[in-house]
């Protein structure tokens, strides 16, 4: 799929497959809901949380989800 630019999937690319697990299960006890993407889907050593964003998203939620996201991923 597309995850160019004015694609509405943001991908942010952890690398080790337990990694994007742990933090999409961290993500989800703060509330949000935020897929693991994992072989075979993608190549190993790519394994991704899958952002689906939306124009009625609130800046400051999608501001708030994305710091969380990048400070649980600095924490693994």
């Amino acid at each position: 799929g597309c995850t160019g630019p004015g694609s509405h999937i943001v991908p942010l690319i952890v690398g080790a497959d337990a990694a994007t697990a742990s933090l999409s299960q961290q993500l989800r006890e703060c509330g949000y809901w935020v897929p693991p993407i994992r072989p075979p889907t993608v190549p190993e050593g790519t394994a991704r949380l899958r952002f689906s964003l939306g124009a009625s998203m609130d800046p400051d939620q999608l501001r708030a989800l994305a710091e969380e996201a990048l400070r649980l991923k600095e924490s693994l």
